[in-house]
């Protein structure tokens, strides 16, 4: 082999090297990997839809989910989605029953929202009532005790004085039949001077600290009563 073949033998690895083994593999690679950023780059992008109502423009995923077809199209050098006007009524077919449910849903929310507030306010409402009803009802409670408190004091002092005035009306002991003046002092250092006085001890007793008969005494307590229910006869 001479030197200039094996010089040329060189340049031709060098000018093979990097090829594929394969015609048509390097191209087939890119391809694949335009492929896939375009397939990327269009899962991201968006659709346009258009029909004599307008257009619209919708993410392409959200087409995808829904069935709508649609074409890759270049349009003034930019790379976008569209579909015909059949895609774009069939859209507007799926989203309008989603929006009025939507619509539906949030008048129900603000129904329940609504609801929900009146009934707070009616339960704090009536705690509140509740509470002042309580209130008022210990309010009225102390009231009535103390009403009674001061109807019981009146009723014991009305009784009081309704004791002594019966016992300053009450007749003396100097009027009862047998009772003289003298007999009258005597009673008197007992602590007798009225006929309810006389009334309270017993004829046997009184009898026995005057140290007379007793037949006596007991006609004096007989002349006492007489005189005295007299006397409330009198008085009514």
């Amino acid at each position: 082999m001479t030197e200039e073949s094996g010089e040329e033998q060189k340049g031709e690895v060098r000018k093979n090297r990097g090829e594929p083994l394969v015609p048509g593999l390097e191209f087939l690679k890119w391809i694949c990997l335009v492929s896939g950023i375009v397939g990327f780059i269009t899962w991201l992008g968006d659709i346009v839809y258009w029909s004599t109502k307008g257009y619209s423009i919708h993410p392409v995923f959200e087409a995808t989910a829904g069935g709508i077809p649609y074409v890759l199209l270049l349009f003034a050098g930019l790379l976008v989605l569209g579909c015909g006007a059949s895609a774009y009524e069939k859209y507007l077919e799926s989203t309008s029953g989603t929006l009025e449910l939507d619509s539906r849903l949030d008048e129900m929310e603000k129904v329940m929202s609504e609801i929900h507030e009146s009934l707070f306010k009616t339960t704090k409402k009536m705690a509140e009532d509740l509470k002042e009803a309580r209130r008022l009802n210990e309010e009225l409670r102390a009231q009535v005790e103390a009403l009674t408190r001061e109807r019981d004091r009146l009723n014991a002092r009305l009784k009081r004085m309704q004791e002594r005035l019966e016992y300053a009306l009450a007749p003396d002991l100097r009027e009862v039949k047998g009772i003289g003046p003298t007999m009258a002092e005597r009673l008197k250092e007992l602590g007798l001077e009225k006929v309810p006085d006389l009334l309270k001890i017993s004829p046997e007793d009184l009898s026995a600290k005057l140290g007379i008969s007793p037949k006596i005494v007991s006609k004096w307590f007989e002349e006492a009563m007489r005189l005295s229910r007299e006397r409330s006869a009198g008085s009514e």
